[in-house]
């Protein structure tokens, strides 16, 4: 699986970096990859049912979104892929001293330890672009695979707004990159 950064820019040394790393890799392991095309996936039944809306997105209201994303210097999107097919989505963005995670995976990788390793490398990335802050997550409460595969990748519950559990990992929890050793 790849995982491709989305970019207004174009191919950057980061999804050269990765391309390298994924022709080494199992075709089968999912990997991020920028890219623009999650609007299918993200009106999936599988997917909205996890979302904090919990409903389906319009055309117009994707388009709209992914614009204004793009155009945040603090966000990056990334689209994950298996064998060149979506598989699911990525999307982090530095609010304030933190930095907000939201994943997806379609079902088919889900339980396979997938998520919990892409977390990881998406702290990776935050730590790269933003330096050591802390990385929140945001999940429903009754996503009890989320929530597990957050916990795996070293979140820990700080609260809850409603029906939505939020989890940190503190910057200190952080791998360190090979450019801050």
């Amino acid at each position: 699986m790849r995982v491709t950064e989305m970019s207004r820019l174009g191919r950057t040394n980061d999804d050269q970096e990765g391309a390298d790393r994924a022709s080494r890799d199992d075709d089968e392991i999912p990997r991020l990859r920028p890219a623009g095309a999650v609007f299918a996936m993200r009106n999936l039944l599988e997917i909205v049912r996890w979302t904090e809306s919990g409903r389906e997105v319009t055309m117009d209201e994707h388009r709209a979104w992914y614009a204004a994303r793009l155009k945040e210097v603090e966000a990056r999107l990334f689209l994950i892929e298996v064998e060149g097919t979506p598989a699911g989505s990525l999307d982090l963005a530095r609010v304030g001293d933190e930095v907000v995670i939201s994943i997806y995976l379609l079902s088919p990788l889900r339980g396979r330890g997938h998520g919990r390793r892409l977390i990881r490398e998406a702290c990776e990335i935050a730590r790269r672009c933003w330096g050591p802050l802390a990385v929140v997550a945001r999940i429903l409460s009754d996503n009890t695979a989320s929530l597990l595969a957050f916990g795996a990748a070293g979140f820990v519950e700080t609260g809850s707004e409603g029906r939505v559990i939020v989890m940190r990992r503190s910057a200190s929890a952080l791998p360190k990159t090979r450019a801050a050793q």
